[in-house]
């Protein structure tokens, strides 16, 4: 029984990372190496994302051009995120 226990909850997890798109993999993967937490990457990415959409998300975060407003929301998210 347990073992049917951990091949659920192994499919589950496998069934979200698969739903992860590959930006949001990308950052998260890059944000988790920098020391926070998957939650935390998430939550930053999932709130920006929703106000710029991916695109601009993905060119302001990796791009040479990031706007001030677009610093100024990362960094607020990031604080909100952290709780």
């Amino acid at each position: 029984m347990r073992i049917l226990h951990t091949i659920a909850v192994l499919t589950a997890a496998l069934a979200v990372t698969a739903c992860m798109s590959k930006e949001k993999s990308h950052f998260v993967g890059e944000c988790v190496n920098s020391g926070r937490a998957v939650s935390s990457c998430e939550c930053t990415f999932d709130k920006l994302t929703d106000k710029y959409g991916t695109r601009e998300f993905m060119l302001n975060t990796y791009g040479d051009n990031t706007t001030d407003e677009f610093r100024a929301d990362a960094r607020r998210v990031v604080q909100e995120c952290k709780n």
